[in-house]
């Protein structure tokens, strides 16, 4: 079995029709409902769109470079699509839950920041040990499990951030600190994989013979799995961190705006009373 095979189609038919169902009476909402439902529902949709475009993309698509598109469709799954699913969910349904004691219990427990935060790099990290990578790749169950935690664990991560609703929801500042955090995690990952020696997440350590527009990304020597094992801890490095840091930027930002909309208040409330 190629290096990643076992992913190659966790999404059934059936859950593809129900997805793709979603959408339709998703869209036919949308046309009912102003501007601003409609911006953050278009949210919603490209959170599925993503989530249907890796489930469908063979996950051989890139042949000898398997760990830096298994990298990819783990930042997309743990760090892109749950934001997405989450700042366009519709908070009623949410609301409507979490008023009932069983799962508002649950929710206050597994969303606390620091419990969401562990849930979140241990995701990233444990499906990183080439022992589970190369576990994951030989077994389409494992596979399946693998990415469905990731999408679970995403979510659970990611909800002090973008929850739809109050419980749990950080100001904009802790916002920021919690997102700043898990960047460095993910740089810390990023800087192992990117130097551990070459060929831990190739079957046997061995190296595929490169060809055409590959063989210039190592014409200086270095083998195919060390290229690949190279730009996948650079990916965890630059890009998920780029993410993170976007997000942090536009929590300081709001932070900012609120303090000083907060200030302007107090400042035109005073000169209302010095006037009198």
């Amino acid at each position: 079995m190629s290096p990643m095979s076992g992913a190659d189609s966790w999404l059934t038919p059936e859950a593809l029709v129900l997805l793709a169902v979603a959408a339709v009476l998703l869209v036919v909402r949308l046309r009912r409902k102003g501007a601003r439902e409609r911006g953050r529902n278009a949210w919603y949709l490209l959170g599925l769109a993503l989530l249907v475009a890796v489930a469908l993309v063979p996950a051989g698509t890139f042949g000898s470079y398997h760990l830096t598109f298994h990298m990819a469709r783990h930042i997309t799954l743990l760090l892109i699509i749950p934001p997405l699913l989450l700042s366009g969910a519709d908070p009623a349904p949410y609301a409507r839950l979490l008023a009932r004691p069983g799962p508002r219990k649950a929710a206050t427990f597994l969303f606390r920041p620091v419990i969401a935060w562990l849930f979140g790099m241990s995701a990233m990290w444990l499906w990183q040990l080439p022992a589970l990578f190369h576990r994951a790749a030989e077994s389409s169950l494992l596979a399946t499990v693998q990415e469905l935690q990731l999408l679970a664990f995403g979510v659970v991560f990611i909800w002090p951030v973008f929850a739809p609703v109050e419980l749990r929801r950080l100001s904009h500042l802790t916002r920021a600190l919690y997102l700043f955090l898990a960047c460095t995690g993910c740089t810390v990952l990023g800087i192992a994989i990117t130097f551990s020696p070459a060929g831990l997440y190739l079957p046997g350590g061995g190296a595929a013979a490169a060809s055409g527009l590959v063989s210039l990304l190592h014409a200086g020597g270095d083998s195919v799995a060390e290229v690949d094992q190279e730009m996948a801890g650079l990916t965890m490095w630059v890009p998920a961190c780029m993410i993170y840091i976007t997000n942090v930027m536009i929590s300081l930002a709001r932070w900012y705006r609120e303090s000083d909309e907060r200030g302007g208040g107090v400042a035109s409330g005073q000169a209302v009373r010095e006037t009198r």
